[in-house]
């Protein structure tokens, strides 16, 4: 497609790359869920939430918003989104901290990269 004039543009809209967009996000949620249920250590956070929306660019992208128990603490944010030729992770906030945590690391290792293996 980025061959292509136009193409580039066409990618960010291009039912399939959306759908799997999609796909990707919902199997993070899904795994999560499960290693969570299943009192998995890593899974920290008491809920997930999906929901898409345009980024800046009026891109659309996936989001995942993990909220802790109490409400009073900041959620973590992953995204999902389109680059050219690539999906894109995004998550924030993350304190630094965090990645000296195992339960972190694994968060990432077991949720966030191994489902969208999964997901195809």
């Amino acid at each position: 497609m980025s061959e292509s004039p136009g193409g580039e543009d066409a990618y960010f809209l291009d039912p399939y790359m959306l759908k799997t967009q999609k796909r990707i996000a919902k199997g993070i949620r899904r795994r999560y869920v499960a290693r969570r249920d299943a009192h998995e250590r890593y899974c920290m956070f008491e809920r997930v939430e999906r929901h898409s929306d345009l980024d800046q660019w009026d891109v659309r992208r996936e989001n995942l918003t993990f909220h802790w128990a109490d409400d009073a603490f900041e959620p973590f944010e992953a995204r999902v989104s389109l680059d050219p030729e690539t999906f894109e992770y995004s998550i924030k906030p993350v304190p630094l901290a965090w990645f000296y945590d195992e339960r972190f690391v694994a968060l990432l290792d077991r949720v966030f990269w191994k489902a969208p293996q999964n997901s195809a």
